[in-house]
């Protein structure tokens, strides 16, 4: 659910912490880690299943997702 609304530049951030072994583990077969890391393109279940190869590490990504959405919503007066 997190990926369905993350936006494409944060799926490319997973894509660039995650190591060849975080892909295959995220259900990717050998030979198409390289094009995943060269196109940088990942579909809403595969994201799902690297957020939870990555654990922590992808904290840091999804915090300044989640921020860039907080904030954006305050300059829309969403928020008060």
């Amino acid at each position: 659910m997190i990926c369905e609304f993350l936006p494409r530049k944060y799926k490319e951030l997973l894509i660039e912490i995650a190591d060849a072994d975080d892909l295959i583990n995220a259900g990717y077969g050998k030979r198409s880690v390289y094009m995943i890391k060269k196109v940088k393109v990942i579909s809403d279940e595969k994201c799902e299943k690297l957020i939870d190869v990555l654990g922590e590490r992808a904290v840091p990504v999804l915090k300044e997702a989640f921020d860039e959405f907080y904030n954006e919503l305050k300059q829309r007066h969403v928020l008060l």
